[in-house]
């Protein structure tokens, strides 16, 4: 009884730990993102996705730049994008002190005094739209990221960021806490239950055993009686 005890309660206790380990990292993943869109996008035309590559700025896709065999669109998106991040982290550099320089064939967005990017009429013939409405469409979207990238690292969002983890930390601690209080109740319970099951079948077999131990000397006396009548003595005594 008692091995089968001590089996129960293993069986009880990983069933209830794997039970906390996975709603620990359930817990521990869930997390709520936030991201912000721009109505004016700039969205090229899928036809040609193939050649082209994402710009982006801390992670997150600003648009898209093709290439050609000379200057593949993976190295160009590379290097709008280190050029956007270095304004970026410029300050003395306004995020909407934009200048679009237009020229025959194509079109240059400045920031200050950076040259950020260049858009040609070959970009624009393929998009189906005209050169200044993608030259304009990129910039506001490059003004937005950089004005989105700055505030994101200042002192007021990262310290709002890190009273979030921390309010974040202590919250699954005290869930985690209370789950391993009633983990535990719950688990002393069962175990209670399981030892009462034990103990009830132990008695019951104890009767069992003493009912029949009970019975024990009638049968003896039964089977003596017995055994005395068929004596051959018995037989010696009822001839003479």
């Amino acid at each position: 009884m008692d091995v089968i005890f001590l089996h129960l309660q293993k069986k009880v206790k990983l069933r209830y730990l794997l039970f906390m380990i996975s709603l620990s990292i359930c817990l521990f993943f869930t997390t709520s993102t936030f991201s912000q869109q721009n109505n004016n996008t700039y969205s090229p035309n899928t036809e040609n996705a193939s050649n082209e590559a994402p710009v982006k700025l801390d992670g997150h896709t600003l648009f898209s730049v093709r290439g050609v065999s000379s200057f593949p669109a993976e190295q160009r998106a590379s290097e709008i994008s280190q050029r956007i991040k270095n304004v970026a982290e410029t300050d003395s550099v306004s995020a909407t002190n934009i200048k679009i320089v237009h020229h025959d064939e194509y079109s240059t967005i400045y920031f200050g005094e950076n040259n950020i990017i260049s858009i040609f009429d070959a970009e624009a013939k393929t998009e189906g739209v005209s050169r200044a409405i993608i030259a304009t469409t990129v910039s506001k979207k490059i003004s937005s990221a950089i004005t989105s990238y700055r505030l994101n690292r200042s002192k007021p969002v990262i310290l709002k960021n890190l009273l979030y983890a921390l309010l974040s930390t202590v919250l699954l601690v005290i869930v985690l806490f209370i789950l391993i209080k009633i983990s535990k109740k719950i688990n002393t319970g069962l175990q209670n239950r399981i030892k009462a099951k034990i103990d009830s079948v132990e008695n019951i077999s104890f009767n069992l055993i003493k009912s029949n131990l009970e019975g024990l000397p009638f049968i003896v006396q039964y089977f003596k009686k017995y055994f005395n009548y068929f004596n051959p003595s018995n037989f010696s005594r009822i001839r003479t």
